[in-house]
């Protein structure tokens, strides 16, 4: 029996925009690797041939395709990109943080025009409208940052006239398209500097041959640390169900917290859930999983 173990769960990874950004955090602890987890419950997983595929954003982002960036999920020290070649540039939900406007202060926007330029969305929010990532935690208090008279938005209405050769000429309603809201309207910014954009479960599972993976296994068990709904409109793992559903592969969810019902369950593509009250144990979860799945017969 073969299992495929995708997903991550590291908190520190995870969208935190519905019940989980309240809730008491499971932090790694320091040094953890965003695979140890993983392979604690692989481990558990006897008389089953798992294979662990880290799925989700930053680092693992960036290790699983070479060149690319991750914007900090803090706010940081100022990034300067590369100065030539292409770009890939992972970034995420980072209300709070603006890094539109802090990437323009520190970079030419001339050097990067006409440039291959590739925005990986892990939120499709976009920066203005009802569902904008400046609306999920007023208490952050990006929106004034990027409404001001000299911040983003504005900013972004001002490149269409300037003497810069933009493949869009008239980027203005760049702010309203999906994922111009990511690390906090840095992908806005990119956007109207000519970037491609693409969800980043999309642009990870073509780069690590997700559904090539997926059609191999008898069994999908999806790692994300929290399972509520408005997390999940937002998760990176969750697109492996999708791709499972596809192919009538089983999906069991597991994790650490959860507030979906059943019918909730069955709506995400799952088959089960199994949830561990703390890292130290997933050795648990992982026996209670293979117990529960040991007379599975694949069809």
């Amino acid at each position: 029996m073969k299992a495929l173990l995708v997903g991550h769960l590291s908190p520190s990874l995870a969208p935190a925009v519905g019940f989980s950004a309240g809730e008491e955090q499971l932090a790694e602890a320091p040094g953890e690797h965003y695979r140890d987890r993983l392979a604690v419950l692989a481990e558990a997983l006897t008389d089953w041939e798992v294979e662990i595929l880290p799925f989700g954003p930053g680092p693992i982002f960036t290790e699983a395709v070479p060149g690319s960036l991750s914007l900090p999920r803090d706010a940081g020290d100022p990034v300067v990109l590369p100065a030539a070649g292409p770009l890939l540039v992972e970034m995420g939900h980072d209300v709070g943080h603006d890094w539109g406007r802090r990437l323009w202060a520190v970079n030419r926007e001339e050097d990067l025009v006409g440039r291959d330029l590739t925005v990986a969305y892990s939120t499709a929010r976009p920066l203005k409208g009802p569902d904008a990532t400046s609306n999920t935690d007023p208490h952050l208090g990006l929106r004034p940052v990027i409404e001001e008279p000299d911040g983003l938005i504005a900013h972004l209405r001002q490149l269409s006239h300037r003497q810069l050769p933009l493949a869009d000429p008239r980027p203005r309603e760049v702010d309203l398209r999906p994922g111009s809201g990511a690390g906090g309207g840095a992908a806005a910014w990119l956007m109207a500097l000519g970037a491609r954009a693409f969800p980043t479960a999309q642009l990870l599972a073509d780069h690590l041959g997700l559904a090539d993976r997926i059609g191999r296994a008898d069994l999908v068990i999806l790692a994300t640390p929290h399972w509520h709904s408005p997390d999940l409109a937002e998760s990176i793992p969750i697109y492996a169900a999708e791709v499972a559903a596809e192919r009538a592969i089983p999906v069991v969810g597991v994790g650490f917290r959860s507030s979906l019902s059943p019918h909730e369950q069955a709506q995400w593509g799952l088959q089960g859930l199994h949830l561990a009250r703390d890292p130290e144990r997933l050795g648990q979860l992982g026996r209670r999983v293979a117990q529960t799945w040991s007379g599975f017969t694949p069809g």
